[in-house]
């Protein structure tokens, strides 16, 4: 596993669905393995189904007019 940092993404310059394809892909690609942070231009409810499905999690970090910004990490195995 790379313990490098990934980057943090801003994805509010684009419009749905690129936001969460993007993230996704990042994942389903291998590019994530580590935690990330993205800010998107809006709260992304769907997108927390298909992070689990990955298995991957989410906090909220933050909501506003100025879009939402969440922190993506593998989630802990139970």
């Amino acid at each position: 596993m790379d313990d490098t940092p990934s980057p943090d993404l801003d994805l509010r310059g684009l419009t749905p669905p690129a936001p969460m394809v993007a993230i996704l892909t990042r994942i389903d690609e291998g590019r994530a393995t580590t935690p990330f942070t993205v800010t998107l231009p809006h709260y992304p409810a769907p997108l927390f189904e298909e992070l689990e499905r990955r298995g991957w999690d989410a906090d909220v970090l933050s909501v506003g007019l100025d879009g939402a910004r969440l922190r993506l990490f593998p989630a802990r195995r139970r």
